[in-house]
Parts: structure tokens; sequence; C-alpha cells
């Protein structure tokens, strides 16, 4: 390889560094060229497996395996900064103002990118990316001089949209990183799902530092969640899946799907992602991408895509630079002038034409295809996304694609595999198939719950002899629509209700007794003398439990003892109440206070408590 090159961990000493790249400056200072070569000097942020493709990129031109850029030597230094915004802020001015680089490839993340872009752009820098996808990057009144070879999120949102719809999934939840990357990643497929009518059960920001991966998959198992989109970067990702696999949703009746973040390299992934599908970028073949892999060579390999896409960063900014300088201005005379002051006026002129008329709007043959650089700095197009499986192989497998112009081609016998080693056929489901029967125990008072015939229920022939609505439709109130309300939630699942009223599950028991009729001192407390010689009292009995006299109390005792799965209806709430079962947030609190002289307060007297 020709050409000096300088490869830093940016997480060692910093005195140590400035150190030693001063000694290295030096060295490489007394290095000699042939006179009529030029040189350009270019910054490269990216972690081994992309900055791989970077430094292919360079090689290629630098040893005359290209016509990308002729007569210009490339030198470059690689910083690995650990995806760390400080320590790549750091690398980037070191870059910059040290080894004094018109251009950086990198960063990989998007949360990096949005703090390092303002940075370079303030030195008249340009800051190209392989895979910064975050859609707001694409506002060059925030970013000038940032762009980038991968297209933002919004075309991986339509990608993910249109497999989800293939399976005809309307119920879905989202996991995504607490970052730029996660919370704007998936905006675009928002947006489709809200217009076709597909809910989202739950969106969960998993976080690293809080690491709260267990208690976000356990509330996915609550939910009842089938389909789970995950906008998150690899590491993360690893740790959701062995999160669900332990918790036993990486098996039949479960779909994981991935972004790019997850998919793009494999070897992160366990044996427990089998079943993952997701989107990766597509690279295309041709003369590029031929010539590249020539000279990366038999004994190396690309494990990650955006090593690809890397390469046609660099490939960009050299094509510019050959744009440039054969253009007729007069700045691209001085573009490789080694006496022009470094950020003086003439030196931001220069970068500012090489960027905007030369970076800017370009249109090259890549190696992942075709590269069209828009007035925002985003890559039109794209050759569009695999859509890829985790097998039994722990490698990812290409089992469709994705592009505008032809939107998804799945391919069908031999493709997909499932969670828990299912075939392509027999794909999961967005909610469960078996229909949930709700009880809802509450009583009929008008405007809570009463039927519309204007009479009770019962004489409207609308309940059964256990105490059952019969008819649903025949009935209104609050209740009702809180019910009609709840069956539309989608993290609900599928369920139907059936309502019964204390009322109408009450029977009339009775025995003798010496009372007169409407006298009841002769009978049992709780009883009444509703004819000579008979005491009767209301009773709600269910074989083999203790029976339940009307009271308010005992209301709330059959819901909690199992007989019914709601308790629903103008009830208050009291200690004694809430000593029995979960009761919900009052609907109402009346705020009214008694008060009473503390002279006239007579000490026996206690709280009002339920009947028993």
């Amino acid at each position: 390889m020709r050409g000096p090159f300088l490869v830093v961990n940016m997480g060692v000493s910093w005195a140590w560094f400035v150190a030693f790249a001063v000694a290295w400056l030096s060295a490489f200072s007394s290095l000699t060229y042939v006179d009529a070569q030029r040189k350009f000097r270019v910054g490269i942020l990216l972690n081994a497996k992309r900055a791989l493709g970077a430094k292919v990129a360079v090689e290629l031109v630098n040893l005359g395996g290209s016509d990308i850029l002729t007569g210009v030597q490339v030198e470059y230094v690689i910083n690995h900064t650990q995806n760390n915004r400080y320590i790549a802020l750091e690398a980037a001015r070191w870059q910059i103002e040290v080894f004094k680089v018109k251009a950086i490839v990198g960063p990989e993340f998007s949360s990096v990118a949005a703090v390092i872009a303002p940075y370079c752009a303030g030195r008249h820098v340009p800051l190209i990316s392989p895979s910064a996808t975050d859609p707001l990057l694409s506002d060059t009144s925030q970013y000038p001089y940032f762009a980038r070879t991968v297209s933002p999120d919004t075309l991986q949102g339509k990608a993910l949209f249109s497999f989800l719809k293939a399976f005809n999934w309307t119920r879905v939840s989202i996991v995504h990183s607490n970052d730029n990357y996660g919370r704007n990643g998936l905006l675009e497929f928002e947006k489709l799902a809200q217009r076709h009518g597909v809910s989202i059960i739950r969106k969960s920001e998993v976080s690293m530092a809080l690491d709260n991966v267990n208690s976000i998959i356990q509330r996915l198992k609550e939910d009842r969640s089938k389909i789970q989109i995950v906008n998150v970067h690899r590491a993360l990702g690893n740790r959701l899946i062995e999160a669900a696999y332990d918790a036993g949703m990486m098996g039949k009746g479960y779909a994981w799907l991935a972004t790019d973040g997850m998919t793009s390299d494999a070897s992160i992934l366990s044996g427990h992602a089998r079943g993952l599908i997701g989107t990766a970028p597509a690279v295309s073949s041709g003369l590029a991408k031929t010539k590249f892999l020539n000279q990366l060579g038999p004994s190396a390999s690309i494990q990650d895509n955006y090593a690809y896409y890397a390469a046609d960063a660099v490939n960009l900014l050299l094509r510019a630079v050959q744009t440039f300088a054969n253009s007729s201005s007069s700045l691209s005379k001085q573009f490789f002038w080694e006496n022009t002051t470094y950020q003086s006026d003439e030196w931001r002129s220069i970068q500012h034409a090489y960027f905007y008329e030369h970076v800017m709007n370009a249109s090259f043959d890549g190696v992942t295809g075709k590269v069209n650089i828009d007035e925002n700095g985003d890559r039109e197009g794209l050759p569009g996304y695999d859509v890829v499986n985790y097998q039994s192989s722990n490698s990812f497998h290409t089992v469709g694609d994705w592009n505008v112009e032809n939107g998804l081609s799945l391919r069908g016998s031999g493709g997909i595999i499932w969670p828990g080693n299912l075939p392509w056929y027999d794909h999961p489901r967005d909610s469960d198939t078996l229909q949930t029967t709700v009880k809802i125990l509450t009583f009929e008072f008008d405007p809570f719950f009463y039927c519309k015939c204007g009479k009770q229920c019962k004489e409207c022939n609308n309940t059964d002899s256990s105490g059952r609505i019969i008819d649903n439709s025949k009935t209104q109130g609050f209740i009702v629509d809180m019910l009609s309300y709840l069956q539309k939630l989608p993290y609900l699942g599928n369920f139907k209700y059936e309502v019964y009223t204390w009322g109408n599950i009450l029977k009339k028991a009775s025995y003798n007794s010496t009372c007169t009729k409407g006298d009841d001192t002769g009978c049992r407390s709780g009883w009444k003398c509703t004819s000579n010689n008979v005491c009767t009292s209301l009773w709600y009995n269910v074989t083999g439990k203790e029976p339940l006299r009307d009271t308010g109390l005992n209301y709330v005792k059959a819901v909690a003892r199992g007989d019914f799965d709601i308790g629903a209806g103008d009830n208050f709430v009291t200690e004694s109440r809430a000593k029995i079962t979960r009761l919900s947030v009052p609907y109402m609190t009346t705020g009214v206070t008694l008060v009473r002289r503390r002279d006239t307060l007579e000490q026996t007297v206690k709280p009002p408590v339920d009947r028993k």
C-alpha cells in the first residue's frame, strides 16, 4: 500500500496521543513525492470492520486500480472512537486541526453524527457518513457540510411496513434505543401504521445505562404482543434477544423484525436469535464492486455491509476531488496548495466550493450501486434493502428484497425460518386466535348501566336465570361505553364480555319466625319481615362457596374470590373494601367534608363500616 497512514484508538491518553502524533507528523514531513503529485488528506471515524471498506477504497486509488482519481496521493488517518460522542468529537478535532484533513468519512451512529457534524461545519470540513440514517440529519440548516452514502430511515420504514402488510399483521410493538437512531428511525413506519390502521401496542425505549431490557420484555409478554419491531444497535439487540429467549418469546407464535442496526453484522448475535428477520442495506453487483473485492483479496472478508458504503463514502469524496481539480475554477488550482493558510477566508472558500459544487449532487456508479446525492446530502434511491433471516448456521440468509421501484419480493419454499425453527408457511399471527370471555359484575343503575327498554332488564326479558344480560346491544350507559372502548384497544387482545347485574344474581331466602309484616324485630340482623311470621333476605349463592348477603362489601367479595373478572359500577371506595382486592382510582371525588364541634363529639363514635 502506498502513502502514509495512521490508525489510533481514541481511548488512549490524550497527552500521549498528541505527542505521538506530532512525532509521527514530523517524520512524515520528511517524506518526498514527485513534485507533480498532489495530496489529499482524509480522516476516517469508523470501527475496524467498516473502516476496512474505506481503507480498501483508498488503496485501490493509490495503487492505480481505479480511475476515480488520478495524479493525487490520498493520505488517511483512522480513529476508532467506540461510538462515544465525546471521544469522536476529540478525534474529529485532532484530524482537522493537527492532521489537517480536508474531509472525514464517518461516523457510524446518528447520535455521534449529530454532535460532530456542527463542529465539522464550523471548520468547513465535509463529513460523509456511510451508516448514520437518522432522518433529522437531512436538515441542511442544522447540519451543513454533512452528507451520506446511505438513505435516511424513511426508506427502511417503508420496507419494514411492506413486510408487515405481506403477513396481514395489524398489531405490533416497537422497541427502540434511547438515541437519535432509535427514536427517529421508525418515524416513517409509524406514519404508515397510523395511515393503514395498524395498531402499535406499545413503544419501549431500551437503554444500556438503565438496564431495563428484562422489564421491557416482561411488559411485552404481559401485553401478549406477538410481533416486535426492533430498532436498536447490535450489542443492545443481542441482549434483547437473550432476554426474550429466557422469557419464552423466541419460539412458536412470535416474530422479531429488526432494522439495519442489528442485521448489518451477524457476528455478535447468538444462536438464540434464530428466526430473527430484518432489513439490511443491499449491495448491487457491478464493475466497481468487482474491483473492490479484487483489491480486498481472498485473505480478508467483509463482515459488515456498511463497509461497502464506507468505500463509497471515500469514492464520493475522491470523485469530487477529481471533478474539482478538472474544473476551470480558480479555486480548484489552490485546492492542493500547501501554503494556503488553514481556516483562512481563502481556505474556507475553497472548501465550500469543493463540497457544495462537487460533493453535493454527485452521481456515479459505486461499490454499492448507483450513488446519487441530493440537495439534502442524502443518497437517493439506494439499491434497496435485502430481507435477511438469521438461520441455523448462525448467519443471515437473504430471503427477499425491497426497493423503491418494485416494492417487496419474498422467496417462497425454503425461504424464511420463523422463531422455533418453523417453516415459512407457518408464520406467526399478531394475536391469540382464541377469544377470551370476560365476566363483568355491575349494578343496574342509570346512567351507569341500564336497558334501553326503559324498565328493569329483567322486566324487558333481557336476563337469564343466572342474572346474565342476554343481549348486550339492548343496554347502554357508562359501563357499556367503557367496555366498547376497551374492546378496541389492541393490547387487550381478542375478547368478548358477559354482564351480570348484582340485583339479578341475588336470590330470595326465607325462614319462619315470629314477626309482624313491616316490623323486623323478630328477624335476624339484616333480615326483613316481609309477611307475617316470615323473615326474608337477598343472597348470592354459589355451590361450594360461602353465601354472600346483599351488601356493598359482598359485591366486592364476589369479584375478589374469582366469581367475576371485573366489578364495575357506582361503588364507594372504602378502607374495608380496599383490603379485600385492588380497586381502581375513583372516577370522582366528592370533596364533601363534615365539620363538628369538638366538645360535642362523643369519644364512642366510630367511623361507619360496611355491613357484614
